[in-house]
């Protein structure tokens, strides 16, 4: 009588697959959490810039009807008001973004605001100018119209560089209807409309609380001509 040889598998090689299992799968899920970790950075990145890039466009283009921008648009060139036109003087806002850090803490807070724009024409350097954005910089965080960025919760801000990496701690960006020009204060200064190459400001932005180069990104802005792209931070 012929009996059969049947064997399993022994317990070592079940507890060495088990193993073999386990650290595939923490290797895939630490792979997994790192991805995740990028993609919300990249698109926090990616959020900030087209937030800048959208104040811009409302500020010229306005949050109404084309039939009201262009009202608005013809009194604030020519001062002249239609006789069947509303009010619209009181309409026209300036938009910007605010940066700023608080004394004692590490990293920034970072939103949007309205700032109401007067229509009064002065003369000035030889020419009549509007009047423009009411608020001065050293009053900039009281009264404000403010929305915080909606980002993902564990994005920070951690640093302002501004011209030839000059760190800085509060930082406003406007734009003035009703072509869009923009002004820039720096760390509480009057705002200044004369901008050139050299006024480049960079957003370092971070996932969590590391100190991982891979786990930051640099959003740099070129003021003078309104064009923004995303780095990695080396």
């Amino acid at each position: 009588m012929k009996i059969e040889d049947k064997r399993g598998f022994t317990l070592v090689e079940v507890l060495i697959v088990i193993m073999i299992v386990g650290v595939v799968s923490a290797m895939a899920i630490g792979g997994y959490s790192s991805y995740r970790r990028a993609a919300l950075l990249d698109l926090a990145a990616d959020n900030i810039l087209a937030q800048i890039y959208q104040l811009r466009e409302s500020t010229v283009f306005g949050d109404f009807g084309s039939e009201r921008y262009d009202q608005i648009r013809s009194f604030l060139e020519t001062g002249e008001l239609d006789e069947d036109a509303e009010i619209v003087q009181t309409n026209a806002k300036c938009k910007g973004l605010l940066i700023s850090k608080e004394i004692g803490e590490e990293d920034y807070d970072m939103g949007t605001f309205l700032d109401e724009f007067s229509g009064l024409r002065i003369f000035r350097a030889g020419e009549w100018q509007f009047t423009g954005c009411v608020s001065r910089p050293n009053v900039f965080t009281l009264g404000f119209e403010t929305r915080r960025f909606e980002i993902d919760e564990n994005i920070f801000v951690e640093e302002i560089l501004y011209k030839n990496n000059l760190n800085i701690e509060y930082f406003v960006m406007r734009y003035l209807p009703p072509e869009g020009d923009l002004e820039v204060s720096v760390d509480g200064r009057p705002f200044a409309r004369d901008l050139d190459e050299e006024d480049v400001v960079e957003i370092v932005i971070r996932y969590g609380d590391t100190n991982d180069n891979a786990l930051k990104r640099k959003i740099i802005f070129d003021l003078s001509d309104n064009i923004g792209f995303i780095s990695r931070v080396n």
